[in-house]
């Protein structure tokens, strides 16, 4: 059996997705980027009985996904039981959640992800037997516009990663405004996986 039918059919019989509607539509008041992941736990928590997370955010990323796109795609790693019985399942989830494409779409995908056996990745994922919640929120306010740093910045900034840590003075290039919490967001999607990045294919940005 070729690897990547064996690497798609691992992924096919293990993948475990539970969608999660109860959440979706719902809007959730985050405070500020260092009580965003609390935000967000305090209000959908307690319709997430007997489950414990753990934030596996990167502060930065999450600032650089709200500026650009105006949305978080965020994850937490979960502990605790779950009743596991999806509606759909197999090959049937793989195609609902992109993973499954053929023609111009495959080429594309293909193309994006510079000829990588994705599918390796996913048995990677998928055999390190965690579980996490996925929440994918949309934020009110739109995009920052983004402002390239001067010339001369732009110069000191490509000498930073030689310094120590604790001398390195950047933010990201794009970054949100000061006035920009309390901000409102809609969770426009909700699952409980044991596959991190079950929605790259759902939602590719870069």
């Amino acid at each position: 059996m070729p690897v990547a039918s064996y690497n798609l059919r691992y992924v096919a019989r293990k993948l475990q997705y539970l969608p999660l509607p109860e959440l979706i539509g719902n809007s959730l008041v985050l405070h500020s980027l260092q009580t965003m992941a609390s935000d967000v736990i305090k209000q959908i928590g307690p319709r997430l009985p007997g489950l414990t997370t753990t934030p596996i955010h990167d502060v930065h990323q999450i600032e650089t996904q709200l500026a650009k796109y105006a949305f978080w795609d965020s994850a937490w790693q979960v502990e605790g039981e779950v009743c596991w019985d999806p509606e759909i399942k197999g090959f049937p989830l793989l195609s609902h959640l992109g993973y499954l494409m053929t023609g111009d779409a495959a080429k594309e995908w293909k193309e994006l992800v510079n000829d990588f056996d994705f599918h390796e990745g996913l048995r990677e994922e998928i055999e390190e037997g965690r579980l996490y919640l996925r929440l994918f929120l949309v934020a009110d306010a739109k995009p920052v516009r983004r402002r390239d740093w001067p010339r001369w910045l732009s110069a000191l900034a490509r000498l930073e990663p030689l310094l120590p840590p604790y001398l390195r003075w950047s933010r990201p290039r794009l970054s949100l405004p000061r006035r920009y919490f309390p901000q409102t967001c809609v969770i426009t999607d909700a699952a409980l996986t044991n596959l991190r990045d079950c929605w790259a294919a759902r939602y590719p940005y870069c």
